[in-house]
């Protein structure tokens, strides 16, 4: 739960900066033997032209994250009910039954015993069973339970594992990238992914509560397709931003229906950030279509920030770092 959280906005006598719409000039992809070249081209927040090559091997652009299906609460219940009936058939005994039911709602349980002391340990049993078997459906499936600002509990794609385990997929941009940073400092660089990827085509993001996670598309799919939601254009930029940046806070934010992130950088009283538990995260807009540089975000954003009307996840520190 957060404690503290604050948009710090300060209004001030300058024009605003402008945000121009998103071009992207050129999209390139050659199929090579083992791995896909990419190129891009497009104008950046100032309307400079800039340029991303890159290779990436096919064991990881067509393989990564294919166990990710579309979440289906059929076969989800379907494995839930085949793991307690499983641990049913263990529990059972001359003093205990146990029927498990199944219906187009939901999957339950009953255990009938004269000794409550079987009794409850059998409904112990069931219910870690029942967690068990729902957690892993998830996991597997690269999805985790959300309970957006508003309360509600739902199922959505696992954004912060997607975007951690994406890595072996942007290193490569990454490093092509680096030859023309020079002694950039680390906004201008921040800047420069966030042009690409809110150059990337756009795609309309499923409402998350009924989608379950079918609009979603992880890095790897976004660059292959050339096209992503809000939530997988944040994922993709949140895995770059980790991989370039291994000690850096990072953290994806949920409005209702969009999606931000937050970068521990350096930030202005200008800018526009939240403090959460005292550390400062500038946000982001890694969407598009309009190109907005660092700590710039939507005026429609800004109020559901100001309303607290956001949830938060934060993207873990690299494997060597923590």
């Amino acid at each position: 739960m957060l404690k503290k959280s604050h948009l710090h906005l300060i209004l001030l006598l300058v024009a605003l900066p402008f945000a121009s719409n998103a071009k992207q000039l050129q999209f390139e992809m050659t199929k090579q033997k083992g791995y896909s070249q990419f190129f891009y081209n497009w104008l950046d927040h100032q309307e400079k032209q800039q340029t991303l090559n890159f290779n990436v091997e096919h064991e990881y652009l067509f393989e990564l994250f294919r166990t990710m299906k579309t979440y289906r609460p059929k076969v989800a219940k379907r494995n839930v009910y085949i793991a307690l009936k499983r641990t049913a058939a263990k529990l059972k005994t001359r003093q205990t039954k146990i029927i498990v039911n199944k219906n187009t709602a939901n999957v339950s349980f009953q255990v009938l015993s004269d000794n409550n002391e079987e009794r409850q340990t059998a409904i112990n049993e069931l219910l870690k069973q029942q967690a068990l078997a729902q957690e892993k459906y998830l996991t597997d499936n690269y999805y985790n339970h959300y309970t957006d600002s508003t309360g509600v509990l739902f199922v959505k794609p696992d954004h912060v594992r997607i975007a951690s385990e994406s890595t072996p997929i942007v290193q490569s941009l990454i490093k092509n990238a680096q030859k023309n940073f020079g002694s950039l400092a680390t906004r201008d660089v921040v800047n420069y992914f966030l042009g690409w990827i809110q150059t990337i085509p756009y795609s309309t993001l499923e409402n998350r509560l009924t989608s379950q996670g079918s609009g979603f598309v992880p890095p790897n799919k976004l660059i292959l397709e050339n096209q992503g939601d809000c939530d997988s254009k944040s994922t993709l930029f949140a895995s770059v931003m980790r991989a370039l940046y291994p000690h850096m806070g990072i953290i994806i934010i949920y409005l209702p229906e969009h999606a931000l992130v937050g970068l521990q950088i350096p930030y202005t009283q200008a800018d526009k950030y939240l403090e959460i538990e005292g550390n400062f995260y500038v946000l982001m807009e890694p969407t598009g279509p309009a190109v907005l540089q660092a700590a710039s975000i939507a005026a429609e954003n800004e109020r559901f920030i100001e309303d607290k009307n956001y949830k938060v996840e934060y993207v873990p520190l690299a494997q060597a770092e923590q």
